[in-house]
């Protein structure tokens, strides 16, 4: 308890807000979505360090990218969805669909939101907007 109450002592004023609103999303959680967060804690903490950390470079050098270059890295991925079998299409649909069931419906609504805007953005680029 006491290295927590250190730890606290040492966050700035940022840290300390961003450690609460945390805490407080972490409280509106049901309990089955909070033991799908700690799965994926643990599974996350199991990976060698290693591999956090390449995934995390990764996942930061993404995000460095101009938004044209990440709009063509996603355009190129869905092409080559589209060249998949069925049956490749259909274990990917369901990697995503179990990806999804792990993310918070918090989370899962933001992703929504998000791709419904990317449909839009691409419906009004080709002129079929619906």
């Amino acid at each position: 308890m006491r290295k927590k109450f250190e730890r606290w002592r040492g966050m700035s004023a940022d840290e300390k807000a961003s450690a609460r609103k945390n805490f407080e999303r972490w409280q509106q959680l049901s309990p089955e979505e909070r033991e799908r967060l700690r799965e994926r804690w643990q599974r996350w903490r199991e990976l060698p360090p290693e591999s956090r950390e390449a995934l995390k470079r990764r996942l930061e050098r993404f995000r460095e990218l101009p938004p044209e270059t990440r709009q063509e890295l996603r355009e190129k991925a869905r092409e080559q969805f589209e060249k998949m079998s069925p049956e490749e299409k259909q274990q990917r649909r369901e990697r995503f669909r179990q990806r999804m069931e792990q993310l918070s419906p918090e989370e899962q609504r933001a992703l929504r939101e998000k791709f419904r805007e990317r449909k839009q953005r691409g419906a009004e680029e080709r002129g079929t907007l619906r």
